[in-house]
């Protein structure tokens, strides 16, 4: 069975949007003055602007996982 890479990467795109909209809820909620609360979002936010590399990265490399699953079974489905 090959596994349906378009719904691994939604799945981990769902998984990444949920963890920045949790740590921002935490930040919003957080008992902290006003001031404190501004400067932790903006820490956040240049941290997850950090991290966008990374997960291109990731998205990249599913994308070529899934191209070379899709060769090797169109390649297998010719040989049978």
């Amino acid at each position: 069975m090959v596994p349906d890479w378009n719904n691994i990467g939604l799945f981990t795109a769902g998984i990444a949007v949920g963890a920045i909209l949790g740590a921002a809820v935490t930040l919003l909620f957080a008992p902290a003055s006003g001031g404190e609360t501004r400067h932790r979002i903006a820490r956040r936010v240049r941290n997850v602007r950090g991290e966008e590399d990374v997960w291109d990265e990731l998205a990249g490399e599913l994308e070529r996982a899934a191209a070379e699953v899709e060769e090797d079974a169109a390649r297998e489905a010719l040989t049978t």
